[in-house]
């Protein structure tokens, strides 16, 4: 009997184990399947290829129908799309996975901003901080929600939550410099100075330009001059931004959030690699970009095709700036457009690679044919303005802070009546603004900002300008380094002026004693450290075939 018995036993288990062989098989098979898909979602995810990147999220989602990975992700496949209700619903289904991950509800308050639902975003923002009151992106995305809404109460809100980001991340220079502006805003001095005492230990070094800006500040906080200090805080805090702390800083609240989010990877890995680069190859040979402007909404801008004989082929101009302060890059864009026989412009707002456009709710209602356009902050408000050179006049568009333009140009007095053609803002006399160098069609023009919101022709001051100079460009730095800004214009019929800083406003050009006449036809120039001596090097392009 016990011999039948062990028959038996053994014979079942001879017979199991090609049905377990094969099981094995199947779920080996299926991790498989899972690690491809995520990683090819991500991938694609990252290249901006969203329809591939929504097909590999469907296919994981089919595979692991109780993993929130595949959902959180579709869904923010979706808010790139901007097809915001069907990327709500995939978020709504990963939460219900995991009702307690931060990050998913991140996403879900994003699609909410991107819809203009912000009290939904908040929401949203303050049930993710129930479980996760230390979630430094939340924290940041929440006071930044706050800081668009007008009332009393958001502005306090905002406080809050900076105050918390502050005390949960000390080492963090953005709120720390955020809070410093509130409480300079709200006249306590005391508290503002030693913020700014703070800050200056936590600095490794500020920059040369922003130092006498910072002593500034100190001075007018301790005479508690409220409105002169706001100013000079806010000159400090922009130098500031452009560094590598702040930077960092900036990467810790709103940087990439991990593969669940699947945030694109923005960093640029200096080290060696072996990724197969040829002996004596170029590094353009390696490097491969794709052209991903039909998926990232920018490909309305008309195309001026090869062969299209127009007097606009080539006024076709790209700014880049974060004009809404919301930590990514935004584009201003002109172009003429062929099948309409009418120059179009276009502002693109950045929402995470996907840019929206909102030219008309911007209020940039103008029409015409335009040279150029650059971003400059020209009141010091701490918001970047828009410059528009065109036909028939130039426009200044002043910042409102709040995604909107208003149009300054008569009050401010700025730019050309007749239209310029390119445009440098930068510091000419030193008294802590932006002045205003253009360069017209048959002259150039120098505007002193008044620090009032207007600005004063100064064109005199450059000395005798014949009439028929065709200027192509335009560059500034301290050329003759004695710590003051010079700058250069070249021509393409006048040769090349280099305007040294003189102070009080006055400039003379030192080109004959620099070596520097007798470069006619110039058509473009470029300024940099070339050799790392600590000199600005020049780059002068010729509009002469071989000559530069």
């Amino acid at each position: 009997m016990k011999k039948y018995s062990l028959f038996i036993a053994t014979t079942l288990l001879i017979s199991l184990f090609p049905g377990c062989r094969n099981s094995g098989e199947r779920s080996t098979q299926k991790s498989t399947d899972l690690i491809t898909t995520k990683t090819l979602g991500l991938a694609y995810l990252e290249e901006f290829k969203l329809e591939e990147a929504e097909k590999e999220f469907l296919k994981f989602i089919d595979l692991a129908p109780n993993d929130k990975f595949g959902y959180a992700n579709l869904g923010l496949t979706y808010l790139r799309m901007a097809k915001y209700p069907e990327a709500e619903k995939e978020l709504t289904k990963a939460i219900k996975i995991d009702s307690k991950d931060p990050d998913v509800r991140l996403i879900l308050a994003t699609v909410y901003k991107m819809n203009n639902e912000r009290d939904k975003a908040i929401e949203e923002l303050k049930s993710a901080l129930e479980f996760a009151p230390d979630h430094l992106k939340i924290l940041f995305e929440i006071s930044e929600l706050f800081s668009t809404l007008p009332d009393e109460d958001s502005q306090k809100q905002r406080e809050n939550y900076i105050d918390i980001l502050v005390r949960k991340a000390p080492a963090n220079l953005v709120p720390r410099l955020n809070l410093t502006d509130i409480l300079i805003r709200r006249g306590e001095f005391d508290k503002a100075v030693e913020q700014m005492e703070i800050i200056n230990k936590q600095f490794p070094e500020f920059p040369k330009e922003a130092v006498e800006y910072y002593n500034k500040t100190l001075a007018l906080l301790r005479k508690k001059d409220k409105e002169n200090a706001i100013i000079q805080f806010t000159i400090f805090h922009n130098y500031l931004k452009v560094t590598s702390p702040y930077q960092a800083g900036i990467m810790d609240l709103k940087g990439p959030g991990g593969s669940l989010i699947g945030f694109p990877v923005i960093t640029f890995d200096r080290q060696g690699s072996s990724s197969g680069k040829k002996e004596n190859s170029s590094l353009l040979d390696i490097i491969k970009f794709t052209n991903v402007a039909a998926a990232a909404g920018l490909d309305i801008v008309p195309r001026i095709e090869e062969g299209m004989n127009s007097e606009f082929r080539y006024s076709t101009h790209v700014e880049s700036c974060d004009y809404d302060g919301d930590g990514d890059i935004d584009l201003y864009a002109g172009s003429y457009d062929p099948a309409s026989s009418s120059y179009k412009h276009f502002l693109f707002n950045n929402e995470m690679g996907k840019f929206t456009d909102v030219t008309k709710d911007a209020g940039l209602n103008h029409s015409g044919n335009e040279a150029s356009a650059t971003f400059a902050d020209f009141d010091n408000d701490g918001f970047s303005d828009l410059f528009v050179m065109k036909e028939g006049g130039d426009l200044l568009y002043r910042n409102t802070g709040k995604g909107t333009f208003e149009n300054v140009t008569d009050k401010s007095k700025a730019g050309s009546r007749t239209g310029g053609k390119k445009a440098l803002f930068f510091d000419m006399d030193h008294d802590g603004d932006l002045d205003l160098f253009e360069i017209l069609p048959n002259s150039n023009l120098f505007l002193r900002n008044n620090s009032d919101g207007t600005f004063e022709d100064q064109s005199a001051k450059l000395g005798p300008q014949n009439g028929g100079i065709i200027s192509t460009g335009a560059a500034f730095g301290d050329f003759d380094d004695d710590e003051d800004i010079d700058f250069i214009v070249v021509s393409k019929n006048s040769g090349i002026s280099l305007y040294s800083n003189q102070r009080q406003g006055v400039f003379k050009d030192i080109a004959a004693e620099s070596g520097l006449k007798g470069y006619e036809g110039a058509g473009a120039i470029a300024v940099g450290d070339y050799n790392n001596d600590g000199y600005l090097d020049l780059f002068i392009g010729s509009v002469t075939k071989g000559n530069f």
